[in-house]
């Protein structure tokens, strides 16, 4: 089974949004504070929110010290993640 994770950090304007989009869907997945990896940790790279799924980058972007995602996931993106459990 493929598993989500949603990446991001405290204060992101789009993390709330990203999850009650997923909830909304019924889309299983599993929040991921970038406060709590380690500091050498590549996630730490990545925009806020970033989904994964199976450790694979779905949605955001990889960034310098961290940013914030624009907007929302595609509706190409919510497809691939709401065929996963199919």
């Amino acid at each position: 089974m493929a598993t989500v994770k949603v990446l991001y950090f405290k204060g992101c304007p789009n993390a709330e949004k990203v999850f009650n989009l997923l909830q909304k869907e019924s889309i299983p997945f599993e929040i991921v504070d970038q406060e709590s990896l380690p500091e050498e940790h590549e996630w730490n790279n990545f925009s806020s929110p970033s989904i994964f799924v199976n450790e694979k980058l779905v949605y955001g972007q990889e960034a310098i010290n961290r940013g914030c995602t624009y907007g929302m996931p595609t509706n190409e993106v919510m497809s691939e993640l709401k065929e996963l459990d199919s």
